[in-house]
C-alpha cells in the first residue's frame, strides 16, 4: 500500500511538476511513513523550498529543510546538502544536539569519519542515551567494516532501548554477516516475541534455524516457515512454502526423519500449493518444481 501511494505521487508530480500542493504532500507522507525515498525528496523538496517556500508554515519549513539535507546526503548532491545545511546553522546556530548531529553527517557523507566521530562523541557527552547519535555512530562502524564494534555498540544500545525492533533487526544481520547464527537466531525469537504477526519475521528465523542444521531446528524450520505461510497464505509468500518443502526434504535426510509420515504430509501439502500457484503465475517452471522430492521417493 506504501509503494502504491508513493507510486500515485509520482505520476501526478511527473505530470504536473508545478503541483507544489501534491509535492508537499509527497514529503509529508515520507516523514510520517519513514519511507525512504532519497531520489524523490531531493527533487520535489529542493523546488518546494527554492520556489514555493512561502507555502508552508515555519515549523514545516524547517522540517522539510532538514529532510532535504538528509535526502541530499544520501544522493550525493553536494550544492543542495550544502545550501540547506546553511539555511538551518543561520536559523538555530551550531549548538543545539540537533545541528550537530547533521554536521556530523555532512562529515560522514565527506568520508571524514574521523570528524563525524568526534562530533558524535562529543553529543554523547552532553546526552549520553541519544538514541539517534548512538545510531549513527553505529551506522559508521558498519561503514567501516567493523562489525565486532557495531555488534557491542548494538548491544549497549539494546539495553538502554530494548523495544527497539528495528535495532534487534539490525543486530541480527550483523550477527548473520559474523555467522554467529545462533545469537541472530536470539535476537530473531526477540523479535517475534514482540511482532508474533510478522510473516517476514518468521520466515528470517526458519532460514536461521535451518542453517543451524541438525533435526529439531530443520523440524522447528519447518513450522516456522508454516506459520509464516499461515499468516500470508497467498503467492507474495512462496518462499514459506519453498521453506517448508526444503525443510520437509532435509527433515526426510534425518535418521529422525526418515519414514515420518506427518512430514510427508506436510511436503505434500506444501509441494501441491507451490505446483497450483507455479501453474498459473509461471507455468514453464513447473519442471523445476517436479524435481523437489523426499528422499524416499528418489529411492
Amino acid at each position: 500500500l506504501t509503494k502504491m501511494e508513493v507510486e500515485n505521487f509520482e505520476k501526478i508530480l511527473s505530470a504536473t511538476p508545478h503541483d507544489y500542493t501534491s509535492a508537499r504532500e509527497l514529503l509529508k507522507f515520507l516523514r510520517s511513513s519513514k519511507v525512504r525515498r532519497s531520489d524523490l525528496v531531493t527533487r520535489y523538496g529542493y523546488k518546494l523550498l527554492t520556489d514555493k517556500s512561502s507555502i508552508l508554515p515555519e515549523i514545516e519549513l524547517w522540517d522539510v529543510y532538514e529532510q532535504v539535507l538528509i535526502a541530499a546526503f544520501d544522493t550525493s548532491n553536494n550544492q543542495v546538502a550544502q545550501e540547506c545545511l546553511n539555511k538551518i546553522v543561520r536559523q538555530f546556530g551550531d549548538k543545539s544536539i540537533r545541528v550537530k548531529r547533521l554536521l556530523a553527517m555532512q562529515k560522514e557523507s565527506e568520508g571524514n569519519f574521523k570528524a563525524a566521530e568526534a562530533i558524535y562523541n562529543q553529543i554523547l557527552e552532553i546526552e549520553p542515551s541519544n538514541a539517534l547519535t548512538m545510531k549513527r555512530q553505529i551506522a559508521l562502524r558498519k561503514s567501516a567494516l567493523d562489525y565486532q564494534s557495531a555488534v557491542k555498540m548494538l548491544n549497549e544500545y539494546l539495553k538502554i532501548f530494548p523495544t527497539d525492533m528495528d535495532a534487534w533487526m539490525e543486530l541480527a544481520d550483523l550477527y548473520l554477516s559474523l555467522s554467529a547464527y545462533k545469537l541472530a537466531a536470539f535476537c530473531f525469537e526477540e523479535l517475534l516475541l514482540a511482532l508474533p504477526h510478522s510473516s517476514h519475521i518468521h520466515n528470517r528465523y526458519a532460514e536461521v534455524l535451518f542453517t543451524l542444521g541438525g533435526p529439531d531446528n530443520i523440524r522447528n524450520a519447518r513450522k516456522y516457515f508454516a506459520y509464516s505461510y499461515e499468516l500470508v497464505p497467498n503467492s507474495s509468500n512462496l518462499k514459506a512454502l519453498f521453506g517448508i518443502c526444503t525443510s520437509a526434504i532435509a527433515f526426510a535426510s534425518t535418521r529422525q526423519g526418515k519414514g515420518d509420515k506427518e512430514n510427508t504430509m506436510i511436503f505434500q501439502w506444501a509441494h501441491a500449493k507451490l505446483m497450483e500457484e507455479y501453474k498459473t503465475s509461471a507455468p514453464q517452471r513447473v519442471s523445476l518444481l517436479q524435481a523437489l522430492r523426499l528422499p524416499s521417493e528418489n529411492q
